[in-house]
């Protein structure tokens, strides 16, 4: 780590995300995916970006911002940049299924 680079905390967080949008692309063979979350510890926010599909083992990037404004510019710009795409795989929002829904929200 250089000495002018910022130390990334740990996520540690069980909170549920502040935000959290899943992507699909449905004319993908692998069925691809792409995940962006924001999540809130103590020091900041944590942009969560997981991507991947079947058979495929998951890229998972983090960013850290100290604040809740730029976390949520990092989220978009890493949204817009797979929403607006005119060219090669293209992805659609993902729609949560009713009980995944009510799993993370804590309901049986």
């Amino acid at each position: 780590m250089t000495a002018n680079s910022e130390e990334q905390p740990e996520l540690l967080s069980p909170d549920p995300p502040v935000c959290r949008t899943a992507l699909v692309s449905p004319d993908s063979p692998r069925q691809a995916y792409y995940i962006v979350s924001v999540i809130q510890i103590r020091d900041g926010y944590v942009i969560r970006k997981e991507s991947g599909g079947n058979q495929a083992k998951p890229q998972i990037e983090s960013y850290w911002r100290p604040g809740l404004k730029l976390a949520l510019e990092k989220y978009n710009l890493l949204l817009g940049a797979k929403l607006r795409k005119q060219k090669g795989r293209t992805y659609k929002v993902a729609l949560e299924k009713k009980n995944e829904k009510q799993k993370s929200s804590g309901k049986n």
